[in-house]
């Protein structure tokens, strides 16, 4: 998970102009060691890479919807958190 939370952080900044198309999450896919082991969601690289068009338009979805979070996250922390009353 540390590595998703950094990737989302570099894409802060500029989220806005930020684009994945489902052709760069299937490369990203198919560039996976399938030599090594499962990671902590016990998902193996070789079944990734194998489903790679199967699974690219899903990963895209997830990572655009995260870029989204972080957009709204760096909105809410634009407002004064005042409650908007001026008592």
């Amino acid at each position: 998970m540390y590595k998703l939370d950094q990737i989302l952080r570099n894409f802060r900044d500029n989220s806005k102009n930020t684009t994945i198309s489902e052709h760069e999450v299937s490369l990203g896919l198919q560039k996976f060691n399938s030599r090594k082991d499962s990671g902590p969601d016990n998902i193996s690289p070789l079944l990734l890479k194998s489903c790679h068009n199967e699974l690219c338009n899903v990963y895209q979805h997830i990572f655009r919807q995260c870029i989204n979070v972080c957009d709204d996250d760096d909105d809410d922390d634009d407002d004064d958190g005042g409650g908007g009353g001026d008592d």
